[in-house]
C-alpha cells in the first residue's frame, strides 16, 4: 500500500467526523449572523426605552414616570425576548464550539495538520488526492493551496488596462 492509498484510507475513517464539523461549522456561522442582528436588535429596543423615558419624563401632560410605563411596555417584551434570545444563542455558539473543538483534537484527524483542520480544507484535499493529482500529503497540500489562489484569482473581476 503507497503513501496515497494509506491517506485515503485515513481519509475514508474521518470523514463522519469532517461532515459532521462541516455541519457544525455551518451552524457556528448562523448563530454568528444571528449574534449580531440580536445585539442590534436589543441596542434598538433599549434606545428606545430610554428615549421614552427621557420624553414622558419632560413632558408633564404624559403624567411623568407612570407616562413612561404606559409608553414604552409596547417596548418591553421585545425587548426581554431579545435578551433571552441572545443568551440562548450564545450558549448555542459555545456548545457549537466545544464539538467542534473535540473533533478537532479527534484521533481520526490527528494525521493533519491543525492550519487545516476544517471541513472545506480536508474535503479539498481529500479530492485531489482522489483525483490522483497527487501521490504524497505534502504534494495535496501544495496542490489544494494552488487551487484555493486560483479560485480566488478567478473570482477577482478582470482588470482591463488601456
Amino acid at each position: 500500500m503507497n503513501e496515497r492509498e494509506e491517506l485515503l484510507a485515513k481519509f475514508q475513517k474521518a470523514m463522519p467526523r469532517i461532515n459532521e464539523l462541516s455541519s457544525l461549522e455551518n451552524k457556528s456561522a448562523k448563530y454568528e449572523k444571528t449574534k449580531g442582528t440580536l445585539k442590534k436588535v436589543i441596542a434598538f429596543f433599549t434606545f428606545t426605552v430610554v428615549f421614552s423615558l427621557v420624553v414622558c419624563m419632560s413632558v408633564e401632560s404624559m403624567g411623568g414616570f407612570g407616562g413612561f410605563i404606559q409608553g414604552a411596555f409596547i417596548f418591553y417584551v421585545p425587548l426581554v425576548i431579545a435578551i433571552f434570545g441572545y443568551r440562548a444563542n450564545q450558549k448555542k455558539i459555545i456548545a457549537t464550539k466545544d464539538a467542534m473543538t473535540k473533533i478537532f483534537n479527534s484521533e481520526e484527524l490527528s494525521f493533519i495538520p491543525f492550519s487545516y483542520r476544517n471541513s472545506v480544507n480536508m474535503v479539498g484535499i481529500y479530492m485531489v488526492l482522489v483525483d490522483m493529482r497527487a501521490d504524497t500529503f505534502k504534494e495535496a497540500i501544495n496542490v489544494w493551496e494552488q487551487d484555493k489562489h486560483n479560485m480566488v484569482m478567478e473570482a477577482k473581476p478582470s482588470v482591463i488596462v488601456k
